[in-house]
């Protein structure tokens, strides 16, 4: 995983909009090996993955292609000209999670279900 500025925007002179170009991991070769063995995330108990679903999702991370994201995220500058902070870290959170843990988004609506 790597990300770098890609551009900033001063909507304000105390506020910036950054965009990060990411570079994520591309874990859609595991959709095979996770539609024979699927992680329930709404049950009582919490999600555990199967062993050959974690043995694959092992090996994957250590060589997935990467797959270019732009993440925006919005910074606040304190009213004393000092620290900038984060004002909202879910587009970052949820962008990491997405590439990292693409199971929510699958349990969802598997990618080629329409076809």
């Amino acid at each position: 995983m790597h990300c770098a500025t890609n551009s900033v925007r001063h909507p304000q002179t105390d506020s910036a909009d950054v965009d990060y170009r990411c570079h994520l991991p591309d874990l859609s070769a595991l959709l095979p090996v996770y539609r024979q063995h699927r992680v329930p995330f709404n049950g009582p108990h919490p999600p555990q993955m199967a062993r050959e679903l974690a043995t694959a999702y092992t090996q994957m991370i250590a060589v997935a292609p990467d797959r270019e994201r732009i993440i925006t995220v919005s910074f606040k500058r304190d009213h004393d000209g000092g620290a900038w902070h984060v004002q909202n870290p879910t587009p970052l959170m949820s962008g990491l999670a997405d590439a990292f843990l693409p199971f929510f988004e699958w349990n969802e609506h598997l990618p080629d279900e329409d076809r």
